[in-house]
């Protein structure tokens, strides 16, 4: 089963809100209460972290794009063009989103092709078949209350007043936010993190409303679909505060509602178990956003009805049933309501493009290599004891030392993060050609007098030094930003420019508008020519090809999420130079290689690795986007090769993707996905072949026609040992023998 990306987008004030709620429910809980809920909150991480990719539409304005330099009009047609919105799709709908009618509505991205078929899953999170006998010990009695509902009796929708008095003790920590129940605490239908007011230190006043629509009833050993009948039906109240395990036991206190229900009364549009899913429209290309709606139970209210996740499989059920699954080895079940089919429309492949021409080609994160000297093969690039300098292959590179870093951060309240040697290695290097003494870095620091007095967050200061690393100065930040904001170099013809992140122009952009770009300026302090003085201002655009660019990059911690990098397109005048962030593809994440490759004036490729859909290209200036599908090497699923490589670049040659030793999921190798081919090959012998070897890589460059990777320990090629960087002339690639 397939876990769809919904939400590369997913905005940092979203985010805020949703650790808020969960932060006080996880608190009103308490901690035994979490260990009970753990598993939703796990499936919930899995919908919001992974999220990479998002959003598409309309199909016809990037087939009225035409592209001058590239002729791949024939390929880009109206039939496989998307764009940025469908119809109704905003960013907000990306998530679950229900009534207590029951109806729901949610916006999927179609995942990468897998057939000519897929199908939606939805199902609610699981939860404990029965308690485990851990959990048990620790259940404790809720300390008693006594609760008056006001009114008593009501049609569905009824909001309900809840009255409760403490019958011992007084109110405690984390009693802002209070659990409720319908129909059992135990087995019904829970309200979670219910805000209460508190006239006393034993009294609270807090609501509810009762459902309009069936709930998932949890049963002795299994679920079952309770129908919205007229009755009589507890309202409880789970706990108060943080009472250690009463949230797995009976409730503290509870009263009856007698539920009416009119005669004629039409439940779920007509589906009496609340059980309909449509999705529409009923065929769609990979990459496009798709509208799922229809009636589901209600199960878990926290604010509104949540409690359900959507997933693509290649597995069909029956369309007409609902199904109880049981995980017997976790212990808990779930409720799957029944199977949805969308029909896959023809994705865009590789194969079906010509060979395409690299006009420039920008990679994510922080660049590690940079030219010295063209013509000569003379390069910059981060290694140990600061930056060195010299040809790729060399055994004996120049050092910039870096040891007076740390007393240049002398005052500034940061310090140089931990380090094994008192030489920092650098994050990033820049430099102008025309000014080769002045070189332009950036190093991990931390908050505070020394490394073992500071702590997070952690950033990158950029610095420069103008004699060798005798002595380095710091980089002024544009106004409006702090050091800590870098977030890497732009070399742009006889200047530098070190780009700084705002509030706007980070990872996730904040839009004013749901669903549309929003516009931002990218700050940058740009040296002059001599590179020794620095001038605020704003990103610019690439010399060639489409007005694309990375927004600001940033420390991520890669052995978890890592955290995204926007990519942005120019959306203002040449003068102001403000910036939109793509709806889709709108970040790369800072942990997998990427780039953006100009191949026209008007035309770009977006290769992110990581993400589900790999690669995505765009005839308009990066207005709209389709995703390609890439063949995969033998036994890897779709994309797996970009996906999991530790290094990627489009070139003149095709796509070209290393593997080091060590990958799980991936050949190792050196592989080349040549135009026009459905196959990678095996790269030919040499230097390419040889960095694999080490097991780790940097990103790849490209630099003129010359593929350069760094390498953070020595190989061997031939009977030469290199330090630390690799350079491969892109025209001497060849395929050493297919694979597949």
């Amino acid at each position: 089963m397939v876990i769809v990306d919904l939400v590369e987008t997913l905005l940092d004030r979203v985010a805020r809100e949703a650790c808020q709620v969960l932060r006080e429910w996880m608190r009103s809980v308490g901690r035994d209460g979490l260990r009970l809920i753990l598993p939703r909150l796990v499936v919930l991480g899995l919908v919001l972290v992974g999220l990479q990719t998002t959003v598409v539409t309309d199909q016809s304005s990037l087939a009225r794009s035409k592209i001058r330099s590239v002729s791949i009009e024939s390929v880009m047609t109206a039939e496989n063009a998307t764009s940025s919105l469908l119809k109704g799709c905003s960013l907000d709908s990306m998530f679950w989103n229900q009534h207590n009618s029951g109806r729901f509505s949610l916006c999927l991205r179609v995942p990468p092709s897998v057939g000519t078929a897929t199908y939606l899953e939805i199902r609610s999170f699981g939860t404990y078949v029965q308690v485990p006998p851990s959990l048990k010990a620790v259940m404790t009695r809720p300390a008693p209350v006594r609760v008056v509902l006001t009114p008593k009796s009501g049609p569905p929708g009824t909001e309900v007043t809840v009255h409760g008095t403490l019958l011992e003790g007084r109110r405690g920590p984390g009693s802002s936010y209070i659990d409720l129940c319908w129909n059992s605490c135990r087995s019904g239908l829970s309200y979670q993190a219910v805000p209460a007011r508190w006239s006393s230190s034993t009294s609270f006043v807090t609501r509810l409303r009762v459902p309009s629509a069936p709930w998932i009833q949890r049963e002795t050993h299994t679920l079952r679909i309770h129908p919205l009948t007229a009755g009589k039906y507890q309202i409880g109240v789970v706990c108060v505060g943080t009472q250690r395990g009463c949230a797995l036991g009976r409730s503290a206190g509870s009263q009856s509602f007698r539920l009416t229900v009119p005669r004629g009364y039409r439940v779920c549009g007509g589906h009496p178990l609340c059980d309909h899913v449509t999705i529409s429209p009923s065929s769609a290309y990979p990459g496009e956003l798709v509208r799922v709606q229809g009636w589901a139970p209600l199960d878990e209210i926290v604010s509104h009805p949540f409690g359900f996740g959507a997933s693509f499989s290649s597995v069909y059920h029956s369309p007409h049933a609902v199904r109880v699954l049981v995980d017997h080895i976790k212990n808990y079940d779930s409720l799957q309501l029944p199977t949805a089919r969308l029909r896959l429309r023809p994705e865009l492949t590789w194969g079906s493009f010509p060979q395409l021409p690299v006009l420039n080609e920008q990679f994510n994160g922080y660049s590690a290599v940079a030219v010295l000297n063209a013509q000569n093969d003379q390069y910059l690039w981060c290694g140990p004891g600061g930056v060195l300098t010299g040809r790729p292959g060399t055994s004996k590179p120049g050092v910039i030392s870096s040891a007076s870093v740390a007393k240049a951060l002398l005052g500034s309240g940061y310090s140089i993060e931990s380090s094994p040697t008192s030489s920092p290695a650098c994050q990033a290097v820049a430099v102008n050609p025309a000014q080769p003494s002045v070189v332009d870095a950036s190093f991990s620091v931390t908050q505070g007098p020394s490394p073992d007095a500071g702590g997070p967050p952690f950033g990158e200061i950029a610095m420069q030094t103008v004699n060798g690393g005798v002595s380095w100065s710091m980089i002024p930040a544009p106004q409006g930003t702090s050091p800590e904001d870098f977030g890497g170099f732009i070399e742009q013809g006889s200047t530098v420019e070190a780009v700084f992140a705002s509030n706007s122009s980070s990872g996730s952009v904040q839009s004013s508008v749901p669903g549309t770009p929003d516009r931002v300026v990218v700050p940058v302090s740009i040296s002059a020519s001599s590179g020794t003085s620095w001038t605020s201002g704003t990103l610019s655009c690439p010399t060639t090809g489409p007005c694309l660019r990375f927004g600001p990059a940033s420390l991520g911690n890669c052995a978890m999420n890592g955290s995204p990098q926007a990519i942005l397109r120019e959306g203002g005048t040449a003068s102001a130079h403000r910036w939109d962030q793509l709806v889709w593809p709108a970040s790369v994440n800072v942990c997998y290689p990427a780039s953006i490759t100009s191949v026209g004036q008007s035309s770009a490729l977006v290769v992110a690795g990581g993400s589900s859909y790999p690669l995505r290209i765009s005839t308009d200036g990066g207005i709209h986007w389709a995703s390609v599908a890439v063949p995969a090497l033998r036994g890897q699923g779709i994309g797996a090769p970009l996906l999991s490589a530790a290094a990627i670049a489009m070139t003149s040659q095709g796509l070209v993707a290393l593997a080091p030793i060590g990958s799980s999921d991936l050949m190792t190798g050196a592989y080349l996905l040549k135009p026009q081919s459905n196959r990678w090959c095996r790269v030919a012998g040499g230097p390419l072949r040889a960095t694999i070897n080490t097991g780790l890589i940097s990103h790849l460059h490209l630099f003129g026609g010359n593929l350069v990777m760094r390498v953070p320990e020595n190989i061997v090629v031939g009977s030469a040992t290199t330090v630390g960087l690799v350079q491969v002339p892109v025209a001497t690639l060849r395929c050493a023998g297919q694979t597949g």
